[in-house]
């Protein structure tokens, strides 16, 4: 019961109700994803990463690898180990069983679903926190996602973790937060290498806020510290596999080609060298992907346009977007507007509000443009549309206020018409 009322701490009667009920809302939806329109007990992928097999050979002391033809089993640098390993914990202890993996990725997406609603509490009010904690209940690509064998789950659990901290040092500061958030940045790019830009970006933002405030500045620096403590084994154990400095996996040249147009890929893979290890193939794809850039500046340019909306909007891959695709075009288009407007009222209200638009602000900057530059799917950016609702949850709830007061004052009305006329 403690536990109970720490999790659902700051609600009471109705909304506490409204809480437990979209809760409830978030699991079944999930639920009925799981077991309606999934291979709950295969290890298929559709999102065709490595994963499911990186668990399986992890599980089979063969390492994080997975196999090459002709090449028999390879360690791979790829992709990030932390999803993986989680995996294969949850198979050794269930008896390899892949409905249970799903099964706790469930519980996970419920989980952010609490998250989100604390930290808009944190932020705004209890009604802002009941909005966007429906939102990401609802919202049906996270629903998706949470069956699927892939790190989008995890990693926005980890994202939506980082902000919950972040917004808490900033205003507790203390040295036990700092540790925490550090080991969850840490996690995270271990969970997708594009995770170690948040270090990047929180870094300058704690010391900003700290100096500020004229806070102990040391406190803002241990996450970062704590992150590259967390992340760096995995770059010495690329390092030595591939013969050269792997600070951010051996795949980021592939998705910068994979964004490009069609003839330029083909121009650029005729001079990578095919024989060579993951890293090499990798520099030199960087290496004349850039220099493409540098020839056609105005294709990269176009080419960032489309990204974002791929990204985005899930739009530019077909010239007849499917009912799907246009749908969550909308859905996400009306969040980013809604979005807008919430980051200049919580700017405007100041104190935590300000700090949370800040982090949430720049990590959707960052990542835009991180996928601008390189490959863009419509799932790059379903993890970062709870941050997207937070900061959209308090003019839906104004909307919700002032629409619920209308309604009200039109009954009272009517009542009033009804006693003088009756």
């Amino acid at each position: 019961m403690k536990l109970v009322n720490n999790l659902l701490a700051g609600t009471g009667g109705k909304s506490r109700y409204l809480l437990i009920g979209i809760l409830a809302v978030a699991f079944l939806l999930r639920l009925g994803m799981l077991f309606g329109f999934t291979d709950f007990n295969s290890s298929s992928n559709a999102g065709g990463d490595p994963y499911a097999e990186m668990a399986t050979r992890l599980l089979h002391n063969q390492g994080l690898s997975v196999y090459v033809v002709n090449k028999g089993i390879r360690p791979i640098t790829t992709h990030g180990p932390l999803y993986p390993a989680l995996a294969a914990a949850i198979l050794f202890v269930s008896g390899n069983s892949w409905l249970v993996v799903r099964l706790t990725q469930l519980l996970l997406s419920v989980v952010s679903v609490l998250l989100v609603f604390h930290i808009t509490r944190r932020v705004a009010d209890v009604v802002a926190g009941i909005v966007a904690a429906a939102l990401v209940a609802i919202y049906l690509p996270l629903v998706q996602l949470s069956s699927e064998l892939l790190t989008e789950t995890i990693f926005t659990f980890i994202l939506i973790l980082i902000l919950y901290l972040g917004l808490r040092l900033v205003q507790e500061w203390t040295g036990r937060l700092a540790l925490f958030l550090g080991l969850a940045m840490g996690l995270l790019a271990l969970t997708k290498f594009k995770g170690i830009f948040v270090a990047v970006i929180f870094l300058p933002l704690l010391l900003l806020i700290g100096r500020k405030r004229k806070l102990p500045l040391r406190w803002a620096v241990v996450p970062c510290l704590v992150a590259l403590f967390v992340y760096s084994p995995w770059v010495v154990r690329n390092s030595l596999i591939e013969h050269t400095f792997v600070p951010l996996g051996s795949g980021a040249g592939n998705s910068l080609i994979s964004g490009m147009s069609v003839n330029e890929q083909r121009n650029i893979y005729q001079h990578v060298d095919k024989s060579g290890t993951s890293a090499q193939r990798n520099d030199a794809a960087i290496k004349f992907g850039i220099k493409e850039i540098f020839k056609k500046p105005g294709s990269f340019i176009a080419g960032s346009g489309r990204h974002f909306l791929q990204m985005w909007l899930n739009l530019g891959f077909d010239k007849s977007p499917s009912k799907g695709s246009i749908l969550f075009a909308l859905t996400n288009a009306f969040s980013l507007l809604a979005g807008a407007a919430g980051v200049v009222i919580m700017w405007r209200r100041g104190g935590p509000g300000r700090d949370l638009v800040s982090m949430v602000t720049i990590t959707l900057i960052a990542y835009t443009a991180i996928h601008m530059a390189t490959l863009a799917d419509g799932r790059y950016s379903v993890p970062l549309l709870p941050l997207v609702f937070v900061v959209a949850s308090l003019p839906l709830a104004r909307v919700y206020a002032a629409l619920r007061a209308r309604r009200l004052g039109n009954r009272d009305s009517v009542a009033a018409t009804q006693l003088k006329h009756p």
